[in-house]
């Protein structure tokens, strides 16, 4: 990503922490357009709708790019097992941590689930 992504990148991601959905959301759009080989658009327009507490919009915004080849598709898969858990499908839940163990990569520690919970539960 290059200075400009990144700086709206993190706007958007402001925004959103204080539920200004409305702009965030412009801005994760277009960077979901301009840069589709990187998740980071999706990956905003899911933890909007993650603070507004919706999980199924949030799993079909992560659900086919958490599974891809592009830029942060492992993060995307992250937070993937986040929405899945908090939306209930333990079934769902299983087979994406079963599959960032196949990767080899940290999966979420305990710590950082319950704060995930928690951030969501209070909005």
């Amino acid at each position: 990503m290059n200075i400009p992504t990144t700086l709206l990148l993190k706007i958007g991601f402001l925004a959103v922490k204080f539920s200004n959905f409305k702009p965030a959301e412009l801005i994760f759009i277009s960077l979901k357009n301009i840069e589709s080989e990187n998740a980071a658009g999706s990956i905003g327009l899911a933890s909007i709708a993650m603070s507004k507490g919706n999980m199924e919009e949030a799993i079909e915004y992560l659900d086919e790019i958490a599974f891809s080849k592009v830029t942060n598709a492992h993060e995307a898969k992250k937070l993937l097992l986040i929405a899945s858990m908090l939306h209930g499908d333990q079934e769902q839940a299983g087979k994406i941590h079963h599959s960032l163990a196949i990767e080899k990569e940290e999966t979420l520690d305990d710590a950082r689930i319950l704060e995930a919970e928690e951030f969501f539960s209070q909005n």
